[in-house]
């Protein structure tokens, strides 16, 4: 979900975000979508901060790039066919990698066991 598809989430649940002074953002609406929603808001606050401003372009070609680090910009693409394009060549980056533990368990569960071996 990128910060248009959330701003029209919230529209729909009778949530609205205004700009603080300073900033921030302000969410006025039923309490428990706010807090449903709390982390997503955080995480495109940049993203919304622009179109509520207005500093954003047509919300269609407004696109939502990722850094490697993680960090969003929102871009100005000059057309649909550009702006797909940014969002294929910046996508949000994977999670973190879980623990080599994690990894070593995966593998060997993929592992096919002595039985299915012999079976071939």
């Amino acid at each position: 979900m990128d910060a248009i598809d959330l701003l029209k989430t919230l529209a729909a649940h009778g949530v609205t975000l205004q700009v603080k002074p300073g900033g921030g953002l302000s969410a006025n609406g039923d309490p428990a979508i706010i807090a449903q929603h709390r982390e997503a808001i955080c995480e495109h606050k940049t993203g919304l901060l622009a179109i509520l401003t207005g500093e954003a372009c047509p919300a269609a070609l407004a696109v939502e790039c990722w850094t490697p680090a993680g960090g969003v910009v929102i871009a100005q693409a000059r057309d649909q066919a550009h702006a797909e394009q940014l969002r294929q060549w910046n996508p949000r980056p994977a999670p973190a990698a879980a623990s080599i533990g994690d990894m070593k368990r995966a593998v060997v569960e993929s592992l096919p066991t002595l039985q299915e071996i012999a079976e071939r």
